[in-house]
């Protein structure tokens, strides 16, 4: 079958179940008065869907139907339309009769292939295109396209065969000869990856980076010698060339040569021809090349120290030198590198969050002096009342509600939905903690307004509902949701045992308590809760035995209350 009989078939498919099409018209038979009118009604169709009135648009569109409905232009504007209201289906169809009706426009070609591909008719859109190909040898982004499904397939030589096409019609391209490289790289066909190289660098006999590219394909298919031969050849003419200066940086690493790696890595991070960015990204790439992972630390500190000796001006140096001491729990070090990184860029904000959250971590008597120097260089971020209120939280209740409220407002005046519910949620546990139900169940009502994912709202509100056996049905409605948005929320894991077993629920309970009880990677405080809900749980069961070993083990734990006391004493669960 033809494509243009394959593309009709396809339309009268899509028309016959959907759309009755208008009567046919003659294109000859049009008369001057019809004509004029149809070009009336299509010009004032396209002006009213320009100016967003697309009802209108639709109904001019459908008296031009009436007038001629083989009109390419009118099925294009018709496609159109479809694609605003986000019908892809009919899009296609009328972009499709379109093409069909003028199959010498380019323009209709490109635009019946995007919407076949929109629509997953990757196979007839590949038909669209290899015959606009065809049609238009000359233009180029049938090709590009083409060579982009087939790539996205994996069908590398199907995409090689256009690229061969495109070569022949518009001649050797960078491109179009890496693409083809990437394709034989994929096939396994490194002769012939190298020969798009070679013809790169026959175009371009100056071009560096072609010449370490091919120096690269032989190194990593074993011909070592020849690949350090290219490298040499081009640190003899460019003896700061960052690339090249990796590669054998890697060579080295990679033979056990260590301290010439850094040495080269050395240079090349000195490099005045690299821009900031693209040393850490050299250097990220060699400290993946870095066999030995007990080295990482030694290498990485004496790259960084260079790093931040040839640029002391550079923020991000700082930065990435407080992300390396984080990793390996150098608090103040890190700390002290992110201070560097703000006097240089003191607007970076991103610098100030993460200094006030490792000085909250390390509890820091510096830490109210650094959030409310940030406060002043950022007035309206709501996210330093909430570091405020974490700061005093444990040990002023009066200024972390303060801050709190202060917070809430500007959070609600940014109409920064996230942190409103975070704030709310904050204060909600802080009346919570105060005794204040009433205050913390409207704090955690609120902050599920802003945000209805709130997963520390709704955990901790199913908690206290099921605490007071109040509203379980509700309780259990949002720990399941808190635990579909979170499934490994251990917290949550314990306040659904938790709600079952108010609800009565006991062996529901138990399964679910049960998958925490053997992870010790749990603080000790948790797992002190956690082994005394289990014990109650048992005790509800008649498993009395082993329901005075889980109060032990909670008391193991650290858990002094008088309530556990009791339990173990009397040997059943009691109320508090």
């Amino acid at each position: 079958m033809s494509l243009k009989k394959y593309i009709l078939s396809f339309l009268l498919l899509l028309f016959c179940s959907n759309f009755v099409v208008a009567k046919k018209t003659e294109k000859s038979a049009l008369s001057d008065s019809d004509r004029n009118k149809f070009l009336y009604y299509f010009y004032e169709a396209v002006r009213q869907r320009e100016a967003g009135n697309y009802s209108e648009s639709a109904d001019l569109l459908n008296k031009c139907m009436k007038i001629n409905n083989e009109s390419d232009a009118l099925h294009s504007e018709y496609a159109k339309m479809f694609q605003i209201v986000g019908d892809v289906k009919w899009a296609t169809a009328h972009a499709f009769l379109a093409y069909s009706l003028a199959p010498d426009n380019y323009w209709q070609n490109q635009n019946v292939a995007e919407l076949l591909l929109d629509n997953n008719y990757v196979k007839l859109a590949v038909e669209v295109l290899e015959n606009s190909i065809k049609e238009f040898p000359k233009e180029e982004n049938s090709y590009l396209v083409l060579v982009s499904i087939y790539e996205q397939n994996n069908m590398f030589e199907k995409a090689i065969e256009v690229m061969d096409k495109h070569e022949k019609t518009f001649g050797v391209q960078e491109e179009i000869s890496l693409e083809k490289f990437k394709c034989y790289t994929y096939l396994n066909q490194p002769e012939k990856a190298l020969k798009e190289v070679d013809k790169l660098i026959d175009e371009n006999p100056n071009e560096t980076r072609l010449k370490l590219l091919r120096a690269e394909i032989l190194y990593d298919n074993g011909d070592i010698d020849e690949a350090l031969k290219i490298i040499d050849e081009v640190l003899k003419k460019e003896p700061e060339n960052g690339l090249a200066l990796l590669k054998l940086a890697k060579h080295y690493e990679s033979i056990g040569e260590k301290e010439k790696a850094i040495e080269m890595m050395d240079k090349t991070l000195r490099s005045s021809s690299l821009e900031f960015e693209t040393k850490v990204e050299m250097l990220s790439d060699y400290l993946n090349s870095v066999q030995e992972r007990s080295e990482w630390q030694t290498r990485i500190l004496t790259l960084f120290e260079s790093l931040e000796n040839i640029h002391p001006d550079v923020a991000d140096v700082h930065y990435y030198f407080a992300s390396y001491y984080i990793a390996v729990q150098n608090y103040d070090a890190a700390i002290a590198q992110l201070q560097k990184a703000i006097d240089i860029d003191p607007q970076m904000k991103e610098y100030q969050y993460l200094k006030i959250e490792l000085m909250l971590q390390q509890d820091s008597k510096d830490c109210v002096e650094a959030i409310n120097s940030a406060k002043e260089s950022f007035p309206e971020d709501a996210k330093f009342y909430y570091y405020e209120a974490s700061y005093y939280y444990e040990n002023d209740n009066e200024k972390a509600e303060d801050s709190l409220i202060k917070g809430i407002e500007l959070a609600k005046t940014q109409k920064d939905a996230q942190m409103t519910s975070g704030l709310y949620a904050m204060l909600g546990d802080l009346y919570n903690s105060q005794k204040k139900t009433k205050e913390a169940f409207e704090c955690y009502e609120n902050g599920l307004s802003f945000s209805s994912s709130n997963t520390q709202i709704l955990n901790n509100y199913s908690y206290e509902l099921a605490e007071r056996g109040e509203e379980l049905e509700k309780a259990e409605k949002m720990v399941k949701l808190c635990l579909k948005l979170e499934p490994n929320n251990y917290n949550a894991i314990d306040t659904y045992a938790w709600v079952l077993f108010k609800q009565e629920y006991y062996h529901l309970a138990k399964q679910n308590i049960e998958k925490l009880l053997n992870d010790e990677s749990l603080g000790k405080v948790t797992r002190q809760v956690i082994w005394e809900h289990y014990g109650d749980i048992l005790s509800k069961l008649n498993d009395v035995e082993n329901a005075v070993a889980a109060w032990q083990k909670s008391v193991e734990l650290g858990n002094n209350s008088e309530l556990i006391k009791t339990k173990i004493e009397l040997k059943k669960y009691v109320e508090k």
